[in-house]
């Protein structure tokens, strides 16, 4: 695949479980594990900003200084009170072949009388065949 990003948060990495013929197996912080070939390009390392999750503001104000907005406490998002669905994790992925390219966009242009969706005998309002025209009435 070209260009993709698999660990973007702050503090994290993925880690090299097994080599296995020509393809090698990560696991992502997620735990989920693909299998890249050999000759994919990596970045070795860590992101930084590894302290974000321990890091203390000691007040409200102190919050918004770094740049965080105000909210509701009402919209939280589930903690891990509510613990996590117990399941088997899905099978490791391989990555060899990138998907197939979507097929061409295509624009069309439909004119007035296409859009007006009308045929026939309804293109016509039914006063105007009988002598009304849209501004001559009779007297």
């Amino acid at each position: 695949m070209d260009s993709e990003t698999f660990v973007k948060a702050a503090g994290t990495s993925a880690t090299i479980v097994r080599h296995q013929g020509d393809y090698t197996v990560i696991k992502l912080p997620h735990k989920h594990e693909f299998s890249l070939h050999r000759e994919c390009m990596a970045t070795v390392g860590r992101l930084s900003h590894a302290d974000i999750d321990s890091k203390i503001f000691g007040s409200a104000q102190m919050h918004r200084r770094f740049g965080y907005k105000m909210s509701s406490g009402l919209f939280h998002k589930k903690d891990g009170y509510f613990g996590r669905k117990v399941r088997a994790l899905p099978p490791v992925r391989q990555l060899d072949t990138p998907p197939q390219a979507p097929p061409p966009f295509q624009r069309f242009t439909l004119t007035k009388t296409d859009l007006s969706g009308l045929h026939g005998h309804a293109k016509v309002h039914n006063l105007i065949p009988s002598g009304y025209s849209t501004r001559d009435y009779p007297e």
